[in-house]
């Protein structure tokens, strides 16, 4: 994950992602 932190926004874009796919699988 460290290479994701060089780049801000796409570890943003990255983290929102991930989180999303995780949650909508979780709940669903």
């Amino acid at each position: 994950m460290g290479e994701m932190s060089t780049i801000p926004g796409l570890n943003q874009i990255q983290f929102e992602g991930f989180c999303g796919f995780y949650w909508n699988r979780g709940l669903t």
